[in-house]
């Protein structure tokens, strides 16, 4: 976890599969605020990728989350199904990263997860950035 004053970021986008992206979900009960999870593709799932990254979007507004941005092709599956809460798609890191002032509220725990080749790292330095 890395606080920085204005948010806190659980930066894991080293690797994503559904497992390790349902535990990291579970993680964010342990940060304070409002909680937002910034999701990207997860890779080499095979023939069962649309419903695994949809099973994550309902997992996610299973277990509180508040606020969804997704990136990638992917993930529009993730966030067609998480049902219930407030949940966007973009379709590449430069869209989302112009519009995280306007999403990331002081206070907010923010999750950063996926296959290490989105390159979300890009999103977690932003992240760091916003005052």
């Amino acid at each position: 976890m890395i606080d920085t004053g204005y948010i806190t970021i659980i930066d894991d986008c080293y690797n994503a599969n559904p497992d390790s992206v349902k535990c990291a979900i579970d993680s964010m009960a342990e940060g304070g605020g409002r909680k937002v999870c910034i999701l990207g593709d997860m890779l080499e799932m095979g023939a069962e990728r649309a419903a695994r990254h949809a099973d994550i979007g309902r997992y996610a507004a299973q277990k509180g989350v508040e606020l969804l941005l997704c990136v990638g092709e992917m993930s529009k599956n993730t966030c067609r199904a998480a049902d219930g809460i407030a949940a966007l798609h973009f379709d590449n890191n430069a869209q989302l990263i112009s519009q995280l002032p306007q999403l990331i509220n002081k206070g907010d725990t923010v999750l950063v997860k996926a296959s290490h080749s989105m390159k979300l790292e890009e999103i977690s330095e932003a992240l760091k950035l916003l005052k």
